[in-house]
């Protein structure tokens, strides 16, 4: 019968086995951890990725719209500075067709004061009529033309800050971009 090994003959033999098993099992959880690190580290930076990719695809589209509305707000304000500019010509011109009038109706004051004949001063205090209602409906039109003129002064000062706004917004994206 075989006699059993005592504990202290056991130990020697026991103990290399126990550092060969221990000495190989560490490496490898050093190994498993550092592999969860690099793991959750590659798994933040596609996350990072997909961010970003995320804001350039959505930036795109939103700076297709954004200058096509600076476009269209471009040509508004074209349109409405043309506008203005016609109107202020057209008030130029009645000022000055009503100047003319003016002088017109001085000069057939004049006239009358100066006639003695009946028939001619009848003649002159109709065309003297005719002249100031025809100045009335002039200042009436000037009027009107300057109120006009006003509005459009009022209208392209609104739509060049709409303009602007726009802008802003596209240089905003540009710095959403650059990060």
């Amino acid at each position: 019968m075989r006699r059993p090994m005592p504990r202290r003959r056991l130990l020697p033999v026991l103990l290399p086995f126990l550092l060969a098993i221990t000495s190989g099992a560490t490496p490898a959880f050093a190994q498993a951890a550092a592999n969860q690190d690099v793991l959750a580290a590659l798994l933040t930076e596609v996350r990072a990725l997909r961010v970003a990719m995320e804001q350039m695809a959505s930036a795109g589209p939103r700076i297709q719209i954004a200058f096509g509305r600076l476009q269209l707000q471009e040509q508004r304000v074209q349109t409405i500075i043309r506008h203005h500019t016609d109107v202020q010509e057209h008030v130029e011109a009645a000022q000055r067709q009503a100047d003319d009038m003016a002088q017109q109706i001085e000069i057939a004051q004049d006239q009358l004061q100066q006639v003695t004949e009946p028939g001619r001063r009848q003649q002159l205090e109709l065309e003297l009529k005719v002249l100031t209602q025809q100045q009335k409906q002039l200042a009436a039109e000037v009027q009107r033309l300057r109120a006009e003129e006003i509005d459009l002064s009022q209208q392209v000062a609104t739509e060049q800050n709409r303009w602007m706004e726009i802008e802003h917004m596209l240089e905003d994206l540009e710095r959403t971009l650059k990060r």
